[in-house]
């Protein structure tokens, strides 16, 4: 099966395996699939999982999940690669010492 998706390989595997599992009933026990499939997505705890990985990978692509930063991307260009000492004499102010405060960073 070169070239399928792997939830398409899976589905026909597992359709494959009930239909031989269940020769000798009516229809190969397919009529269970519809069953089973809804009593697997009927256990709402288990939307949470699959919901958080969705929400990481929009906040990882848009950008939210970077951090907060204290200053603004002109002056962020600026800032880089110097010290939190020298952010004054760069800006003419210190408005913070610290471009992203470690409270307001996200790891993901």
């Amino acid at each position: 099966m070169a070239g399928v998706p792997i939830g398409v390989a899976l589905g026909l595997g597992g359709l494959i395996a009930i239909g031989i599992a269940n020769a000798d009933a009516q229809w190969f026990g397919l009529l269970a699939v519809p069953q089973n499939f809804y009593a697997g997505i009927a256990k709402y705890p288990l939307l949470a999982l699959p919901m958080f990985v969705l929400v990481g990978s929009i906040f990882d692509r848009s950008g939210v999940a970077r951090g907060l930063v204290n200053y603004s991307s002109s002056e962020a260009r600026r800032i880089a690669g110097h010290g939190s000492a020298e952010i004054e004499a760069l800006l003419g102010y210190l408005d913070n010492e610290e471009l992203i405060h470690r409270d307001n960073l996200v790891l993901l």
